[in-house]
Order: structure tokens, then C-alpha cells, then sequence
């Protein structure tokens, strides 16, 4: 079928070349236009590749996989960004630019590459291709634009005279045809290309040495506001770091949607550009936002009583400068292309900044719970879709636009907005598919018919729906600012000069609307009765969310509440920086938290249960340890009663974030008997798991399988019956918590001790010693008594890692806390019999699958699953069998000694058989102990 396509378009193409030569002389001349060579060559060559060009199939306007870019000023002139290629059913991101130039005149100027890479750039697609179909040529887009090497990005360049050639060709063919792009093409090709070298790359500047357009961004955004912070502290020394950080955001937010509304060609004027040459920009600046806030209103442009009054001194010059560096005019940055929500990726990166301020001078530093968590971490869109198709797109399916009004949509911890745009623009597209399916109602609902008979939203209905549906709470008033910021690029997304000036006339009121009802500052979890002094709920930002949203709450609450809440441990190792005492134990006693390491994300469950009316959902993404961990108990077990668990998808990939992920989507609705939860590992199948048994478990742990033999498999372990856990045999605890500079490779003085890390041991052998001075003021952690810690005999087993790796030690040398280690065993226990079944395969598989956490990043197992590990009695096994059993398992320790002490290569070859042999015999022997059919042995082999 391949082969069939492929030589039907060089087919096509070789026609396209011999009329091409027919009259070349006059198709590279300059009465030859561009819209002539697109219509007689470039679209006919692109539906040669599989494209749908003129849409003969794909008629619906919003489900096209070509988009022919509408006009948009480009400097002084207008200029079209030709095709857009899109993926379906992903219309939301291109995955390829095509460029269409006129033969005539040079192809590959500086100007001409520089314009195709920046739409490929801003829109983080690898290449895009420029073409007057005299040339194709293929440039590379994984660097920030650059007017001064912008010609030298071409990776592939192929003549007209060389298309008919079947070699040639197959090289186009297979990178840019529909199919191609379809399997992955341009993800391979960017791949495949070298990487930039040179001095920014080796300081680190471009991650695998090249660096996308968010990354750029917010490394001139994090520049400008240093510049900006500088320049207003320098010229008003009364301003404080919070007043600063204020004034410097206000000023950036307008700047960057001026660049937006000029690429967006909603404004004709090239504002920023027209700053750089005025005798006083920062003047012009203000004045020009003061007309603008007529037209627009919203939080931007409105009047602020510091930046914008006449007594706010600024060093024109440099506000100037400023300005130059991202006016459009070579700019890198086309906000045309730059998708919305990588713009809130940006912010809500640079909102984890404020800017500190002395008595003469300013500087820009990580906020204090941004550097505790080690940065902001911007939930990737694919999370943030996910959650919204399982919550809002699910309420909303099936309804018209009469009964979506009514319905109330927030996320109480919004941030930048990425969750509130996601909902919004579900929305949005809903809507235009309801009213092209319901033409009838479309016109009378004031819609707008476009050329090709399809209708679009008004500026009015995208107004009104963000007005009605949408809704956002957070602590951080630049984040409340961004988020409602980001929304108002998101409603003006689609209009154009015309439509925006057609709205104004008709309705006589601002583009923008006001969303200090829907987009709030406020602590979601702390109301006013926390105190009675107006001072420290100023500090907390008191949030009474029923005088907040009387409307939302008094009809029952919010139909969706999404998310991404703080993962902010408020005790603990880090202390309670972020919240003090005072707050901890009123967020405990106002919603029953536990006590043990409380977390923010958890409240933020509760109160989003508690604010969700009957019916409606709840989804957050958070931390696995939400499903598993014992202090969470009381919380899931009120979930698994209240809602009705749809799904829970774990281990979703978070950049940066090396925690394991939970997003859990739950409807408030009590479950009955035949509820049944869909639960996998991200790119996994799902299992279907019954609601009951999660709440029948004493602690109503989310657990989850891999596949449905694994859980039959766990299932029969767990047994009560037949299987006891491991602490009903010996006690188990952790090593000694030693500072781990104090820890050396070699004895550096006669105070050290020798002692073990978990590096230290392998499988049924001790490998290297370490040495500490143990001593008070050296050591913390869970032991520190010196008999346990020398406990003889005792197990030694790591607590990292993706299987049971555990030891035998008769010394009585100390571990380290990176080992858990078993002692005091009961009467009657051989601690090598308790040995030969923690190393088996068969207890490694149920290891496996159901005790470890951080499977993502560094597996480890915790106390409370090690106990619970399944042990067979030894009082149930025959005397002979048990010391088979320990036999075995002292031949392992023997050989393994003999093993390190080898000499030749010819040595431990031969004791590495010996070992595997006698490994293999201890493991056909705990499957025969524990009952384990030759059926069941094939499936925990065969993982």
C-alpha cells in the first residue's frame, strides 16, 4: 500500500516538473506571484504528499489537517503563513510549517529562513520547510531564531529537476507526506540531527544542546524583569520587594499582549516598535495604555495608582531598550504561534520568582517554598487534558448551550491558569461543534456564519461562556493576574481588527471583561474565623468561599473542581516555613487531617470534596502516596464512601518531578455495590477493580496491578490462612541516620567503626565496609540504640532498589539507615530459612507488585510492606524440607564468599555456576512450599 502511494505521487510530482520546465522562464520572473505558484504548483505537490489541501474530505473548518494561516502584519507589510499541517484528532498543535514563496528571487535569503524557523520555533516543531517548488528546503527549528545564521539552518535542500528521481523524492516523501508525518517522521528527523556546539552549550544554556521557545522565553522574561526591578528601584527608592514585584509584573503582562494583539493582527499598530523611537517611551508607554484599557478593560491596562501615576520615575533609555529587545522586528518571538498554554508554562515558571528589594537596591530570587520544592514544576498539557476529558467534557456531552451555562467549572489552586484555559477551551470547541451540527440554532444564538458556510463563535458567546463557566482561586496575586491574563489571550485567540472593531460598535463596550468575579485571590483553605486580627488574615488571605461565591455554593456547589494543588509538606524535615503553627493545627482541626507529616495537597482533597456539588467531579493529580500511605486512610476511605471512584491513573510522567503520580477522577455520587474503579499505570491497559474492595481493606489502600494474573497471583499470597507477614517473626527496623559526609571509604582515625550502606551488600554477600564515628551528635534516624543496631544474628536488606537484595550477618557490624535490617527472630525461626524466601523469585515478584513506591525514580520499599511481606511458617513446612531450604541458602552465602575472594576468571566462572545452580534449586523449592502451579511459575518467571 506503501509502494502503491509512493509511486502515485512521484507520478503526480513528474507531471508537476515537466509543466513546471514548459514555461520556467516566465515562473521565475517577476510577474510571477506567489498565490499563482501556490495554486499551480505547491498546493498540487502537497496533495501529491497525502495533504487534503482544498479540503475535498475534510470539510468541517475545525477538523482540518491543513489550515491556510490568515493574513497577519509582518514589519510594514502583510504577509500570509501559508500551511499549517496538522495530525488529526490533534487540530490543537501543527506538526509542520510549509512556507510558500514565489520563484523568483532568492529562496533561502536570510529574511525568508528566518521567518519559516520562527513559526517552526515558536510553535516547538523540530523542522518546517520552506518552498517556491523551484526548491524544497527543510530547515531546522530547534534553536531560538537568529536573522544572522538563519541560512545556514537548512538540513535538507532539493532543486525541482531532481523531484522526478525516485531516490530524491523518497527522501521528501518519507519525512513530509501525510502518512509519514503521521508515523513520526519529523520527530525521527529532529532527532536525528547533530546537535549545536559551541560556549553555550557547554555552559549549560541548551538542554541536549538546544533550547525551546518556553525555555528561551522565560530566560529573557527572568532578564527583563531584572532590568525593569533595577530601573524603577533605581529611580523610586521607596518602592518595597512587594510593591516591586507588582509594578514589574503589570508592566511585562502589557507588553507581552501587545506583542500578542500586534501578531494576532487585532491591532494594526506595532505599539512596542513605536516605543523604541519616541523622544519619551515611558510616557507613551502609560498614555498608550490608558487609551488601550477603553478598548480592552481587564486587569491589564487598568490604571494603577504607582506604575502609571506622573510622580513614577523611570530611566527612558532603558525602558526603551527594553522594548527594542522584543519588538516584533526580528524578533524571535511570533506570538501568532506560540500555543497558550506554553505561554502559561512560561509564567507559572516565573512566577516562582519575587524580587527582593533593599534600601538602594533590587535583585530577583526564588521564593522560599519554590526553592524548598526545588522549583515550579507546570503540569504538563497532556495531564491537564486528561483530567479535563474525564471531568468537564464528560459533564457537558450530550448538552446544549442553554444547560452548559448553568454549570460552574474551578480549580482552587489555579496558578497561572493552565487548568482554567484547558477547561475553557474545551468548551469553546464543544460549542462550535454543537452549533455546526444545530445550524438552526447557531444564527438565532448570534453566531457568525464564515465564507465556507461553517459557523464560529462570536466574540460575545466566547465572552459569556468564560464568563459563566469558568472560575479560579489562588494565593498569589501575579498568579491571579497571569491566570486572567492568559484567559483574555485565549478569548481574543481567534479575532481579527474588523471583528474586534464590529464588536465595539455594536455592543459599545470593552473586548475584555472584567473577571474579578471568576479569577480570585485567597487562601482556598483558610476562611476568616482563623483570627481575629485583621493583620494575620491579611497574611493568610483569608477566603470565605460562601461569601466569595454565594451563587456557586448556594446552588450546591461547583460541578467540576480540577487541579493540580501544592505538594508542600508543611512539617517536617524542612520545618513549617510555609505555614506556622497556627496554621498547621487549624487546617488539621478544620478538616480532620492527619497529624503525621501533613501535606497541602491533602486538604486541598478535602475541601475540594467538600465544594463539589452531588453529581459533580473531582480530579487532581498528586503524589501516589495519596493511595498508599497509611496517614491517608481516613481520607480515602471518606472518598471511596462519598463519590464514585471513574478512574485512577498512575506513574503519569511530570517533568522534573521525580515523586510518582496519581490522578484520581471521582464523582460525588455513593457508590453502589456494582461500582467497579478503571485503574493502570500511565500507557498501561486498565484493570477494572470493584469500589467495595478498596473500602472492605483495613486501609483502603488504591492498590493496582499490572494485569489481572499478577493480582490473582497477590491475591493468593495474601492468604491469611496460609501465609503470615514477616513481622510475626522477627522485628524489623532502619539503620542509623549518619550524616553522610562523616561516612568514609578507608578508617581515617581509630574512632571510627566499620559499618555497612547499601551499597555495601549484595544478594546473600557483604561486599565493602564503610566507616563512621558513631557517636550523638553524628547520627539521627529511626535506630540508635547500639544492641539493635549490633544485633546478631540479623538480615541485612536494601531499602532502594526493584528487588529483594538481602544478606546474612552473624558480626554484628552497624547499618546504615539505607538498610533495613531483621532481628530478634521469634523461637524456633532460622533467620537463613526467613533468608531463603526474601531472595526467592517468587517473593521478588510479589516484591514487585505490590510493596514498592517510587517505581519512576528510586524504588524503595517502606517498613509497613516489608513487614507485611507473605511468610510460610516454618512450623508448617517439613523439618526436611526447612533444611533443605537452609542448606541451600548456606551454600549461597559460602560460594558467594568464595566468589569475591576468586583469583582467576576461571574461579568464578565456576562459582558462578555453582551459584546460579543452587539459586534456581532454592527457588523450585519456595515454589513447591508455597503451592505455586507450574502455570503461575511460567507467568512470575516470565517477568
Amino acid at each position: 500500500m506503501v509502494s502503491d502511494s509512493f509511486d502515485k505521487a512521484l507520478e503526480q510530482v513528474r507531471k508537476l516538473v515537466l509543466d513546471y520546465d514548459a514555461n520556467k522562464p516566465f515562473f521565475i520572473s517577476s510577474e510571477y506571484n506567489e498565490s499563482q505558484a501556490r495554486k499551480d504548483f505547491i498546493d498540487k505537490f502537497l496533495i501529491a504528499l497525502g495533504w487534503d489541501v482544498n479540503h475535498e474530505t475534510q470539510k468541517n473548518p475545525y477538523k482540518q489537517e491543513v489550515k491556510v494561516e490568515r493574513t497577519v502584519p509582518m514589519g510594514q507589510s502583510q504577509r500570509s503563513a501559508d500551511y499549517a499541517l496538522y495530525i488529526s484528532p490533534n487540530f490543537r498543535e501543527p506538526k509542520l510549517f510549509v512556507e510558500a514563496k514565489k520563484p523568483y528571487g532568492d529562496l533561502t535569503s536570510a529574511e525568508n529562513c528566518f521567518q519559516t524557523i520562527r513559526y517552526g520555533w515558536n510553535a516547538n516543531t523540530y523542522v518546517a520547510i520552506l518552498t517556491n517548488f523551484d526548491q524544497f528546503v527543510v530547515l531546522d527549528c530547534r534553536y531560538k531564531p537568529d536573522i544572522n545564521s538563519a541560512a545556514k539552518m537548512a538540513c535538507q535542500v532539493h532543486r525541482y529537476s531532481d523531484y522526478g528521481d525516485a531516490e530524491t523524492f523518497s527522501k521528501i516523501f518519507y519525512l513530509a507526506s501525510r502518512d509519514a508525518v503521521a508515523a513520526g517522521s519529523l520527530e525521527k528527523l529532529g532527532k536525528s540531527l547533530p546537535r549545536r556546539k559551541g560556549r553555550a552549550v557547554s555552559r549549560g544554556l541548551y538542554k541536549e544542546g538546544w533550547q525551546p521557545v518556553d525555555e528561551a522565553f522565560l530566560e529573557e522574561l527572568d532578564s527583563y524583569r531584572e532590568e525593569l526591578a533595577r530601573n524603577f528601584k533605581n529611580h523610586n527608592q521607596n518602592l518595597d520587594g512587594d510593591t516591586l514585584t507588582e509594578v514589574t509584573q503589570r508592566t511585562l503582562d502589557r507588553l507581552v499582549f501587545l506583542r500578542f494583539i500586534e501578531d494576532k493582527a487585532i491591532e494594526q499598530r506595532a505599539y512596542v516598535s513605536e516605543f523604541v523611537s519616541k523622544e519619551n517611551p515611558w510616557l507613551e508607554f502609560v498614555a498608550s495604555c490608558s487609551r488601550l484599557d477603553q478598548t480592552y478593560n481587564g486587569v491589564i491596562f487598568k490604571h494603577h495608582n504607582i506604575l502609571d501615576a506622573p510622580t513614577f520615575n523611570v530611566d527612558e533609555a532603558h525602558f526603551a531598550g527594553l522594548c527594542k529587545k522584543l519588538e516584533h522586528i526580528n524578533s524571535a518571538y511570533d506570538f501568532n504561534f506560540i500555543p497558550i498554554h506554553i505561554l502559561g508554562s512560561i509564567y507559572e515558571r516565573f512566577l516562582g520568582k519575587v524580587i527582593i528589594a533593599t534600601n538602594r537596591r533590587a535583585h530577583v530570587e526564588l521564593k522560599p517554598e519554590v526553592r524548598k520544592a526545588g522549583g515550579v514544576y507546570y503540569t504538563p498539557d497532556y495531564i491537564v487534558r486528561h483530567i479535563v476529558a474525564n471531568t468537564i467534557e464528560k459533564l457537558i456531552a450530550g448538552k446544549n448551550p442553554a444547560q452548559i451555562a448553568e454549570m460552574r467549572f474551578a480549580d482552587i489552586s489555579c496558578g497561572s491558569g493552565s487548568f482554567l484555559l484547558a477547561m475553557y477551551d474545551s468548551l469553546l470547541q464543544y460549542y462550535v461543534a454543537w452549533y455546526n451540527e444545530h445550524p438552526d440554532r447557531a444564527e438565532k444564538d448570534g453566531c457568525i456564519r464564515r465564507d465556507d458556510g461553517f459557523w464560529k463563535l462570536s466574540l460575545r458567546q466566547r465572552r459569556n461562556i468564560l464568563l459563566k463557566n469558568i472560575y479560579g482561586v489562588d494565593i498569589d496575586h501575579q498568579a491571579v493576574e497571569v491566570a486572567q491574563l492568559s484567559l483574555y489571550l485565549k478569548l481574543l485567540e481567534d479575532e481579527t481588527t474588523s471583528s474586534a472593531h464590529n464588536y465595539q460598535l455594536e455592543f459599545r463596550e470593552t473586548l475584555l471583561p472584567s473577571l474579578a468575579d471568576n479569577i480570585k485571590l485567597g487562601n482556598s483553605l483558610i476562611a476568616s474565623d482563623f483570627s481575629i486580627f485583621p493583620d494575620e488574615l491579611i497574611r493568610v488571605r483569608a477566603f470565605d468561599w460562601n461569601s466569595q461565591f454565594p451563587e456557586q455554593l448556594g446552588r450546591g456547589g461547583f460541578d467540576a473542581i480540577i487541579g493540580n494543588p501544592p505538594w508542600i509538606s508543611i512539617t517536617g524535615r524542612f520545618g513549617s516555613a510555609d505555614c506556622s503553627d497556627e496554621e498547621v493545627k487549624y487546617l488539621i482541626s478544620r478538616f480532620r487531617g492527619n497529624t503525621y507529616m501533613p501535606n497541602m495537597y491533602e486538604y486541598f482533597i478535602s475541601q475540594g470534596m467538600s465544594l463539589v456539588k452531588k453529581g459533580g467531579f473531582l480530579s487532581f493529580v498528586v503524589p501516589d502516596r495519596f493511595g498508599f500511605n497509611a496517614q491517608f486512610v481516613e481520607l480515602r476511605r471518606k472518598m471511596l464512601s462519598e463519590f464514585s471512584i471513574h478512574n485512577l491513573l498512575y506513574k503519569v510522567p511530570f517533568p522534573g518531578i521525580t515523586a510518582d503520580t496519581l490522578i484520581f477522577v471521582a464523582q460525588k455520587d455513593p457508590p453502589k455495590p456494582t461500582s467497579s474503579v478503571y485503574v493502570a499505570e500511565f500507557n498501561k491497559p486498565y484493570m477494572l477493580r470493584k469500589q467495595k474492595d478498596y473500602l472492605s481493606t483495613s486501609n483502603c489502600i488504591f492498590e493496582y496491578f499490572e494485569d489481572s494474573a499478577m493480582m490473582k497471583l497477590v491475591r493468593r499470597l495474601e492468604n491469611p490462612s496460609k501465609f503470615s507477614p514477616l513481622s510475626a517473626f522477627c522485628d524489623t527496623t532502619s539503620g542509623y541516620g549518619g550524616k553522610s559526609e562523616l561516612i568514609y571509604a578507608e578508617q581515617q582515625n581509630r574512632h571510627q567503626i566499620p559499618t555497612l550502606k547499601g551499597d555495601s551488600i549484595g544478594r546473600y554477600e557483604t561486599r565493602k565496609k564503610y566507616w563512621f564515628d558513631f557517636q550523638p551528635k553524628n547520627i539521627t534516624g529511626r535506630t540508635t540504640d547500639k544492641l539493635k543496631l549490633g544485633a546478631i544474628p540479623k538480615i541485612l536488606l536494601r531499602k532502594t532498589g526493584s528487588s529483594i537484595v538481602a544478606t546474612f550477618d552473624e558480626s554484628g557490624i552497624f547499618p546504615e539507615q539505607s538498610l533495613y535490617f531483621l532481628y530478634n527472630f521469634i523461637p524456633n525461626v532460622d533467620p537463613l530459612y526467613i533468608l531463603g524466601l526474601l531472595n526467592s523469585t517468587l517473593l521478588n515478584y510479589f516484591y514487585r507488585a505490590k510493596s514498592l513506591t517510587n517505581k519512576k525514580s528510586i524504588a524503595q520499599v517502606k517498613k509497613v510492606d516489608l513487614d507485611s511481606l507473605p511468610i510460610l511458617s516454618p512450623t508448617s513446612v517439613e523439618k526436611m524440607d526447612r533444611d533443605e531450604l537452609t542448606a541451600f541458602v548456606n551454600k549461597m552465602l559460602s560460594l558467594s564468599r568464595s566468589a569475591q575472594g576468586s583469583h582467576t576468571e576461571a574461579e568464578r566462572d565456576i562459582l558462578r555456576n555453582a551459584l546460579k545452580a543452587t539459586d534456581a534449586r532454592i527457588n523450585q523449592l519456595v515454589y513447591r512450599l508455597y503451592g505455586i502451579e507450574k502455570a503461575d511459575i511460567l507467568i512470575i518467571e516470565s517477568q
